[in-house]
C-alpha cells in the first residue's frame, strides 16, 4: 500500500469519528443576528441568499443538508435544499421576484441546517436570526435581521436541577417547573428517566408528562431500593423534536437510616405562576413544497394550495422598521 492510499485510509477514519460525534450534538448557529442569511437583490428583483460556514458557531459537520424557508403574510414555504458537501463552506439559492405583483412585498428568510443521523432521530437547527426584505419597484429595496421566534431557531435550558424528596423507604419523588427552562413555550413533552447507577444492564424506570396549557408544574414517585445510588435523566422534548436533558445521581440511604437529603429547591404547587405563551411559530420546513434550487416567479404563492403551509399561529411579519420579534435586537441594511 503506497504513501497516498494510507493518508487516504487516515482522513476517511477521521472523518467516521468526527462525524460520530453528530450523534450525539447538532450544528449550532451563531447566536446573534450576525447567523442570519445575506440577502441580495439585483435591479431584475432577481434574490440569492447565501449562508456560510462562518455564522456556525459550532459543529458546521453536523449539517447534512441546508433548508431555506421563506414567509410572506403568514405563509410560509420551502426555497430550497442543499447538501452539504465537504470542503465547501459557502452556499446560496436564488428567488425570482421580478413579477410586479411582488412591488411593496415583505418576504422573511431563514436557513435551517438538518442533522440526520443524530440518535434521536432528524434534527433541524434554524438560524437565530431572519433576513427581512422589503420589495420596492423602481428604488432600492431594504434589508433588515430580526431575532426569530421560531422553536427551531430556539431551544430550551434547564437553569436548575428537579427537585427530589425521599417519600418511603423504597419510594422518592421527583418534582420541577416549567419556569426552571428557558423557552419553555417550546417544551411539548417531558421524560423522566431512572435507573440503578453503575449497572452493566440497568432497568430503566421511565415517566412521560405532557405540557399542557396551564399546567406549570410536574412530578412523579418512582421505586428505588435502599443502600443503592441512582442516576436520573429529565428531559425536555421540543415540538420540533430536539431534546434537552439535565442528569444527576442520588443515594438512598439503607434501611433504618434516616430519608435522605432533599435534592435541589423545592418550590409552591399552589404558586403556578405566570402562564406564558404556549403557542410555537416553529416552522414544519419538511411540509413546505418541493426542494428547487431556483424557485420560479411566486404568482400561485396564493394558489397553489398543494404546496402551500398555512400556520394560524404565526405571527404576520409587519414593515421591518416596526415590528418587534423576539429580542430587540434589530439591524437594518440600504
Amino acid at each position: 500500500m503506497d504513501h497516498s492510499s494510507i493518508m487516504l485510509l487516515l482522513f476517511l477514519s477521521m472523518v467516521k469519528v468526527v462525524m460520530s460525534g453528530c450523534r450525539w450534538s447538532n450544528p449550532l448557529w451563531l447566536q446573534s443576528l450576525d447567523s442570519a442569511p445575506q440577502v441580495d437583490i439585483s435591479k431584475k428583483q432577481l434574490v440569492t441568499v447565501k449562508w456560510s460556514k462562518r455564522q456556525f458557531k459550532d459543529k458546521f459537520y453536523c449539517a447534512d443538508k441546508f433548508v431555506v424557508g421563506v414567509e410572506r403574510g403568514g405563509v410560509e414555504r420551502r426555497l430550497c435544499s442543499v447538501e452539504r458537501k465537504i470542503g465547501f463552506d459557502n452556499y446560496s439559492c436564488r428567488l425570482d421576484l421580478s413579477n410586479p405583483k411582488h412591488c411593496g412585498q415583505v418576504f422573511s428568510f431563514w436557513v435551517s441546517a438538518v442533522n440526520l443521523n443524530h440518535s434521536r432521530g432528524v434534527q433541524t437547527v434554524s438560524t437565530f436570526a431572519n433576513t427581512i426584505i422589503h420589495i420596492k419597484c423602481g428604488e432600492q429595496s431594504q434589508t433588515s435581521q430580526i431575532s426569530s421566534t421560531s422553536c427551531l431557531s430556539l431551544s430550551p435550558v434547564w437553569k436548575s436541577g428537579p427537585y427530589i424528596r425521599q417519600t418511603g423507604e423504597k419510594q422518592i419523588r421527583v418534582e420541577w417547573d416549567r419556569h426552571q427552562l428557558t423557552n419553555a413555550n417550546c417544551v411539548d413533552n417531558f421524560l423522566l428517566k431512572l435507573w440503578e447507577s453503575s449497572t452493566f444492564s440497568p432497568n430503566y424506570t421511565t415517566l412521560s408528562f405532557t405540557m399542557t396549557e396551564g399546567r406549570d408544574t410536574f412530578g412523579g414517585n418512582v421505586e428505588a431500593l435502599p443502600c443503592k445510588s441512582y442516576t436520573y435523566l429529565l428531559s425536555a422534548v421540543t415540538k420540533t423534536g430536539k431534546v434537552v436533558d439535565i442528569q444527576g445521581e442520588i443515594k438512598i440511604p439503607c434501611s433504618g437510616e434516616s430519608f435522605m437529603k432533599p435534592v435541589g429547591e423545592a418550590f409552591d404547587w399552589n404558586d403556578v405562576g405566570k402562564i406564558d405563551e404556549r403557542s410555537s411559530s416553529g416552522r414544519a420546513i419538511d411540509q413546505l413544497g418541493r426542494e428547487n434550487v431556483v424557485y420560479p416567479d411566486l404568482s400561485s404563492w396564493q394558489t397553489d394550495m398543494a404546496e402551500i403551509q398555512k400556520n394560524p399561529n404565526l405571527r404576520k411579519v409587519g414593515p421591518p422598521f416596526s415590528r418587534s420579534v423576539g429580542s430587540s435586537q434589530h439591524k437594518t441594511m440600504v
